[in-house]
């Protein structure tokens, strides 16, 4: 276990999620928008320097939480989906190793899906319109919980009243 790249893992995704939770419960900070850009491109440097060196920074080399919160950056690098789709390989490969969650391997995938113009497989990504959470565009419905399951995700409806919470300020 890399106890001080676990701690540094932890601490990026702490200033990150601080920074993005601020920005949702005073939406109308315009400021706050141009902070989470800009811990975004800390972020980035980061995990480019730890993809660098480690790879995908696997559960047995910082654990659990940190292993997602390494996702979670990754995650949200929406403006460099090259970087995502590379790091989506090492990903995959952590995942049939037991080595990462699959549930993050299931978002990130539908996040560069959707990013790319393509239907999600896992119907992981929501957007907002007009006041109201709408289900970006995704691959056979009628299969899409059997496939969110395998994956180990929540059924849509339970994901769908999560983001309700989060975003409700954003919300109608």
């Amino acid at each position: 276990m890399n106890e001080k790249l676990k701690i540094e893992i932890n601490k990026y995704a702490t200033q990150d999620q601080y920074i993005r939770n601020l920005s949702l419960k005073f939406p109308q900070i315009k400021e706050l928008c141009s902070e989470v850009i800009f811990q975004d491109s800390i972020s980035k440097k980061f995990v480019e320097k730890v993809l660098r060196k480690y790879s995908w920074p696997t559960i047995s080399l910082v654990g659990e939480e940190a292993s997602h919160n390494f996702w979670l950056l990754v995650q949200h690098m929406d403006k460099d989906i090259i970087l995502q789709k590379e790091v989506l390989k090492l990903l995959k490969k952590a995942v049939e190793k037991n080595e990462a969650d699959s549930k993050d391997l299931a978002y990130l995938e539908d996040r560069i899906l959707i990013a790319e113009g393509k239907k999600q497989l896992y119907g992981t990504q929501f957007k907002i319109e007009n006041g109201k959470l709408v289900m970006s565009p995704t691959e056979d419905l009628d299969n899409l919980e059997k496939r969110r399951n395998k994956m180990g995700l929540f059924d849509v409806e339970t994901q769908l009243n999560e983001l309700k919470k989060t975003y409700k300020n954003l919300l109608r």
